[in-house]
């Protein structure tokens, strides 16, 4: 589908604390996931030529896959409420103000329950409050959908990405491992005059959902189900994705009329360091204007881009692309101008 929202804004974006999080680098990592294997693996020119691929120097995760999660440890749900937070320590009056809570992920904890209204209750928000999920593209498709609340009427309306995929990942996949992280972010999105949201794309491909799944139903059964993400075809899939990244690019640019060289900013869902790098060199992006922040934090899922989009500061008329494509199979791409 292929939408606009004129007289939308980014108003602010946060990210959860990090701190509050376990950090690991990739050694402390492998011998923590993979005793038996870390040393071998560490020591393998085959395997070190992946960790420099992968490129993810550091990563918080919540617990370390494979493993039985601990008590207390924190899920999406504690990491959505800390960014929430920390954006209410500096927006308290617009907060107090929503018209809709939006939350994003794909690693809820309480999937039967609307984790926005449980967010909302938690947080002292009120407004309409739902739940989304599209793959790594949902926290473009929540803005998005942001966007079209402002569109037909609302004012103020808060877009919360929030992923733990730890507790999805399989210790034995190794790309997975070393790519993954866990965080949140929230954005805040508001009307006000001006060019907006100019171009809005999101699609997926069905035929190549089961790529990417959790195959256990929910709940797992037996104290032996594996609830983890298991892969299908992934060499022709990879394919399509490389191809889809760079289409979803132009075609988005395309709707909003606009070149590349006209973006002051790309921000880019960011599943490893090659994939970032490889993408910009291919659109002939400036490096300075596509905040990457994989190496610190690794794919966080749905969050990824919002969380590089912190490290950005919006100036009236910058013209910027967020865009994602992910497992599932989706993608979305929003070009706007800030007021």
């Amino acid at each position: 589908m292929q939408l606009e929202a004129p007289n939308v804004r980014i108003a602010d974006v946060e990210t959860c604390d990090f701190t509050l999080v376990p950090a690991y680098d990739t050694v402390t990592l492998l011998r923590a996931a993979r005793p038996r294997d870390a040393q071998r693996y560490l020591g393998s020119a085959v395997a070190r030529g992946l960790i420099a691929e992968l490129g993810v120097e550091r990563r918080h995760l919540t617990q370390l896959p494979g493993q039985r999660a601990a008590p207390g440890r924190l899920t999406a749900f504690e990491l959505a409420r800390s960014a929430v937070a920390r954006l209410q320590a500096r927006r308290a009056a617009e907060l107090a103000r929503l018209d809709a809570v939006i939350f994003v992920s794909t690693s809820n904890p309480n999937p039967c329950n609307s984790q926005a209204a449980l967010l909302a209750e938690a947080c002292g928000l009120t407004g309409s409050c739902f739940d989304l999920k599209a793959g790594c593209s949902s926290g473009v498709l929540g803005l998005m959908q942001g966007a079209l609340l402002i569109r037909s009427g609302c004012e103020r309306v808060l877009v919360v990405m929030a992923e733990n995929l730890s507790q999805l990942t399989p210790a034995d996949d190794l790309r997975m491992l070393l790519t993954v992280g866990d965080g949140a972010a929230c954005v805040l999105l508001e009307r006000a005059a001006g060019a907006g949201f100019l171009a809005m794309l999101h699609g997926s491909e069905p035929g190549l959902a089961r790529t990417m799944m959790v195959r256990t139903p929910f709940p797992p059964s037996g104290a032996d189900s594996q609830y983890v993400y298991e892969f299908g075809d992934t060499n022709g899939t990879a394919a399509f994705l490389h191809a889809r990244w760079r289409e979803v690019f132009r075609e988005s640019l395309a709707a909003a009329g606009l070149a590349a060289t006209d973006l002051a900013h790309a921000v880019f869902h960011q599943t490893h360091a090659a994939q970032i790098q490889e993408l910009a060199a291919d659109l002939g992006l400036d490096p300075d204007r596509v905040p990457s922040v994989v190496a610190e934090h690794g794919n966080m899922g749905t969050p990824t881009f919002a969380v590089a989009l912190s490290r950005v500061q919006l100036r009236p008329g910058d013209r910027y692309l967020l865009q994602a494509v992910g497992g599932g199979v989706s993608w979305g791409a929003i070009v706007a101008e800030h007021a």
